[in-house]
């Protein structure tokens, strides 16, 4: 009757190891910056203990319940992630759990600043983009370019980008879809000279009539979004898509 009830023990014991085993969640240990040679820093590297389960990806949420973000199908215990600015949670799966969220607040990536409305002079703003390994570049959000208040133009040659780091970003050297990326804009509204004046603007001369004006206003601003569509890849799509990996 001793043995027996021992031998008992003995398994309810190995039975409690093994489904303690088999219920462990996976942890991520680590999550670092990594730093490349210039631009933005999107680039995180995270390390997972999967307690002895098989991975089967990673997610990144904006809200600490994991209800939506970007995903990763991988295996791998050690994975790269490309995040923008922000504050967010990485989880990682396997086949029977889920890890608790990692807390990471990126502020070295890139941002997205509201629109720039109604402006009377310079300035500068914030872009973010996903540039895909078949060096597709599509913006993140649905901002617009800068517009003047009435009565300004926008200068087109001193509305340009001023910081583009897209192009260094590799996407494929880190086994990822895409990387996110950063363009920063200068944009300068020149105020319209009445008749007979000048514009500084326009380096001089004689600013056209109202009507003519009008003209003028459309030259300018459609060679300033000429200008802004030959530095992007896709401009048939502006709005934000959610990548599901």
């Amino acid at each position: 009757m001793k043995n027996k009830i021992n031998y008992l023990l003995l398994f309810l014991g190995a039975l409690f190891i093994f489904s303690s085993s088999a219920m462990a969640k996976p942890v991520i240990t680590s999550v670092v910056e990594q730093f490349e040679t210039a631009g933005s820093r999107d680039l995180y590297l995270v390390t997972v203990d999967p307690k002895g389960e098989t991975i089967t990806g990673y997610l990144i949420t904006t809200d600490a319940g994991g209800t939506n973000g970007e995903s990763y199908s991988t295996s791998a215990s050690r994975q790269y992630l490309t995040i923008p600015n922000g504050l967010y949670y990485i989880w990682v799966k396997t086949t029977s759990s889920t890890s608790d969220p990692y807390k990471i607040n990126v502020t070295n990536s890139c941002s997205d600043d509201p629109t720039v409305t109604n402006a009377t002079g310079t300035g500068k703003y914030e872009r973010c983009y996903r540039k895909f390994s078949n060096g597709t570049e599509i913006p993140v959000s649905n901002a617009t370019d800068a517009t003047c208040d009435a009565g300004y133009n926008i200068d087109a040659a001193y509305s340009t980008i001023t910081a583009n780091d897209c192009s260094n970003k590799r996407a494929e050297t880190y086994g990822l879809p895409f990387r996110y990326c950063r363009k920063i804009y200068n944009y300068k509204c020149v105020k319209v000279q009445s008749s007979g004046g000048s514009s500084s603007g326009s380096g001089g001369g004689s600013t056209p009539s109202s009507a003519s004006n009008s003209n003028l206003n459309t030259r300018i601003t459609t060679k300033y979004i000429y200008l802004r569509c030959n530095n992007r890849c896709n401009t048939s799509n502006n709005k934000c898509n959610t990548y599901e990996i």
